[in-house]
Parts: C-alpha cells; structure tokens; sequence
C-alpha cells in the first residue's frame, strides 16, 4: 500500500516535484561557478543569485512536503482514505518516502555531484551530502510535516506558519529586552554549538511526536497544543545562561585540568594600550564616543606552554558591581604572555567613574588549544587538499601585499588555527595569522548552500617575506584542538578607568 499512495502523490504532484528538484541541482551549479568565478565582481553576482535560489529552494520543497500531507488531511472526518483499509502506518511511511526521495533526494544529488566537481574524494563527497541531508531531514522537512498534519489545507497552513513566527519572533525580542546585560547569549562563540544541537534535537524529537500522535491517534487539538508547546520550548533554547552553557562544554573536555597552570594578572607595569595607526576599528572603536569608552586592561599571561592556544570564548566584567557588556578579546598564541581585557563601559558610568579608583572584577571563560597538526601549500597554487581542513586555493591578493586563501571547509574543521609565511630557501616567516571560528563540536550542522563551509583567510607579506618572494615561498596551516574548558576570576581594587583609556 505503501508504494500506492506514493505513486498517487507522485501522479499529482510529479510537475511541481520537478520543479523542487530543478531547484535542487541549480543550487549546486551556481555555488560551484561563485567558487570558480574569478573576478570578484562574478563571484558577488552569483552569490547574490544563490541567496535568491536558497530561499526559493526552501519555500518550495517546504510547500511541497505541506501539499504531500494534506492530499490525505489528518483533521476532519470527510477523507476518502478514512474508509478504506489503509494502515496509517503505510500513509505515514509513504509520506516519509515522498519527502526522502523526491525533495530531499534531489538536494542530496547535486550536494554530491558538485563536492566531486571540487575533486573531493567520494567517501567525503558522499559523508558531507549524507550528513547535510540528514541534518535538513530531520531540523526542516520533518518539522513541516509535522506542522503541516495538523492543518485541513494549505490555506491554513500559511496562516499557521505566519502567525507562529510572529509569535516566536515576538517572545524572542520580548526575552532579549528582558534579559539582564550579563546573561550572555551564545552569539558567534565556540560554544553557539550546543543551542543548535539542543535545537535540532528538540526539532526532530518534537516533529517524531506530532506525527505518531496524528498519523496513529488523530489527536488533532492535542498535537495542536503540543506543537504549541515544542514551540514556546525552541524560543526558550535560544536564550540559555551562558554560565550553564560553558558548564556543559567544561563537562565535556577533552583532557581536564590541562589548563591549571594557566594564570591572568593585571599588570599596570606594560603601560597603556596604543590603537594601532593603520586599525581605527580595533577594539570597540566603531562605537561613538558618548556611547561610552573602551578601557584596555593589561593582562599577564603565564602557564600557556608550547604550541598552545587561549581563546577567550567571554569576558564579563563588573565595575563597582555594575555588570558590563561583555566581550571577546583577541586570541593569544604560544610565545605571547601580554594581552588586553577589553572592556566596553558605557557613556553614563564612565562619566560618573573615570576619575575615582573602582574596583573591577573580570569573570573569563576560557578554552587551551594544542597544536594538533600542521600542514604546508605552495603559497601560489591553484585548489589543493589539505587534510583535516579541506580544500583551498592559494592566490596573490589584487594589491599585492598577502596571499589570499579561499577554502572549503569541510564539518569537522578544527576550532582554531594559525597561517603563516614561510620562506623555503631561508626559512624566514612572517608573523601567524589567527583563524578562530570554529566550533568545539566534532561536526557542524549543515544547513549551507551546499555542504562546505567557506573561508576567505588573508596572509600579509612583510619584511621577513615579500611579495617578490611568493613563488619560493609556502603557507603554513597549524590546527589547534581544544584540551581544556576552564574559567578564571580576576580582581582589580583601586583602578581609575580613564588611566586604561587607549592611546591615539
């Protein structure tokens, strides 16, 4: 039976299921020619055309799986299929079926043909398509399956989808305005993986339940409330504490403790922070002046070790007991022990505090990297694999000051990593570039254009390597794995602001 009612769906709906899958496969052609384009101006055209195609992609596929369910409506009592023998099994797993093969099938075709187009191997081609497929089954199409079993038409479906993100929109900015200035949200930072985790989880297990509670029970007003209900509980994941966030990722080190030689200390003796000339946006910078100022807190670093990493996943800072807006400083690399708390005090308490002696208390959550691999590549090369990463092409930048690195990534890239230039005769470099956008998750949910992340890393020649020697020279890749999720309290008594206002 299962095969019937999934040759019915086809027979109806075989014209505008073509269509989905035109969708599908010009995604992947036009991700392919932005990544090959050359010219800048070619690649920002063909992006451009991308985001077009991917919320066309969505909207249709998502409409497509809404018409599939409601051809057989769960609500009301006037279906046809109600009074033949028809498990509700069958109706379900033919659904299913219709969903895999012809909405998500499509898009996992052209993710696959594609990642071959960029030469990767089949085992990853077929691991990241697998994977990306996986992740919209069960965080988008499951869902609209889900949402959709519980409406009588596509009519009502709309409206329900409308009124619902309203909603959800609404009580997420409500939460964001209620929230206190120290309940820091995830935002871009290592740990961001465990709310889209929590999400997907949440996401699957509640669109599994809806559509057991409809397909085998009926119970139309209970799913209704029960969907209200994994919806109010999706909002309320987006805003997690931070403390109980980084709590979980210190649960889950790799190797506790590592960090315990790790010490921070205000140090007054390295002086006042100077803003570099040629970076008028360090720091907060971009903020106007009667927003407030930027204090650059001198900080000692001992403990780090060799070929280690500390990123500063937070910094939360109180002065006099007044919470902050919390920020991330820079990145430290093994050799350095001098870094700056960057710390954003707003107009009102710096006007009223910069002169008096405060105290200032700095509450960091912290992870150590180690060096896990290192990889070299000719600094001028056309695309190129690099194991752990992915692939990239190296090119001379237009001014010819850096050699750019344009990368596909693949889901597990390491969370940190540094580039250099290194000159093969000689063995000169020029200082590392920093790259610490990863996550501390093993893989990435991907709901890209297609399944490689992307990464534009610019590499500056300076007077160890210049430009005339880019031929002879390579780009070192060094990976960095996290050891150890640690935090560390620090008091300063007696400190006046305006003496750690940067420099001009």
């Amino acid at each position: 039976m299962i095969w019937h009612i999934f040759k019915k769906d086809l027979r109806l709906h075989w014209l505008f299921a073509a269509g989905v899958a035109a969708l599908g496969w010009i995604g992947p052609l036009v991700v392919y020619r932005a990544d090959h384009a050359g010219a800048l101006s070619n690649q920002q055209q063909a992006w451009s055309l991308m985001q077009l195609l991917i919320v066309g992609q969505l909207l249709a596929s998502g409409i497509l799986a809404a018409t599939i369910v409601q051809s057989d409506a769960l609500p009301g009592v006037r279906q046809d299929w109600l009074i033949r023998p028809i498990e509700r099994r069958d109706l379900l797993l033919a659904k299913l079926l219709f969903v895999a093969t012809l909405i998500s099938g499509p898009v996992f075709i052209g993710d696959f043909v594609e990642s071959l187009a960029n030469s990767f191997s089949t085992g990853d081609a077929l691991a990241a398509s697998l994977l990306r497929g996986v992740c919209l089954l069960a965080a988008f199409y499951l869902p609209v399956l889900a949402f959709a079993s519980i409406t009588r038409n596509l009519t009502e479906n709309i409206v329900a989808v409308v009124i619902a993100v309203a909603i959800c929109a609404g009580l997420d900015t409500l939460i964001n305005m209620m929230l206190p200035l120290h309940w820091q949200r995830m935002g871009s930072s290592g740990i961001d993986w465990i709310v889209w985790f929590t999400f997907f989880l949440l996401a699957a297990a509640g669109a599994g339940t809806i559509l057991a509670l409809q397909y085998f029970r009926r119970r139309v007003v209970a799913a209704r409330w029960l969907t209200a209900a994994f919806g109010l509980l999706g909002v309320m994941v987006a805003s997690p504490p931070w403390q109980m966030a980084f709590a979980v990722q210190q649960r889950l080190s790799p190797h506790p403790g590592t960090a315990s030689p790790v010490n921070l200390e205000f140090q007054p003796s390295l002086g006042r922070y100077r803003e570099p000339s040629h970076n008028s946006g360090a720091g907060f910078r971009y903020i106007r002046r009667e927003e407030g100022a930027t204090v650059y807190l001198p900080i000692h670093i001992s403990g780090l070790g060799a070929d280690s990493v500390l990123r500063t996943d937070l910094l939360q800072a109180t002065v006099n007991g007044v919470h902050l807006t919390p920020v991330i400083p820079p990145v430290v690399r093994d050799g350095a022990s001098v870094t700056h708390a960057l710390v954003f005090v707003p107009a009102p308490v710096y006007s009223q505090l910069r002169d008096q002696p405060v105290r200032l208390e700095l509450n960091y959550s912290l992870t150590l990297l180690r060096l896990a691999e290192s990889h070299a590549v000719p600094s001028l090369h056309d695309w190129q694999d690099v194991p752990g990463f992915g692939r990239c092409e190296t090119i001379l930048n237009k001014a010819g000051t850096a050699v750019d690195l344009h990368c596909l990534m693949n889901s597990s890239t390491p969370p940190c990593a540094t580039f250099f230039l290194e000159h093969t005769p000689t063995g000169r470099r020029t200082p590392a570039t920093v790259f610490c956008g990863g996550q501390y998750t093993p893989f990435y949910p991907l709901f890209e254009p297609d399944p490689w992340r992307r990464a534009e890393i610019g590499v500056p020649f300076n007077a160890f390597v210049i430009a005339a020697e880019a031929g002879e020279s390579r780009v070192v890749m060094r990976f960095y794995g996290a050891m150890d999720h640690f935090t560390r309290h620090l008091e300063i008594p007696d400190v006046r602001l305006s003496d750690w206002v940067a420099m001009q």
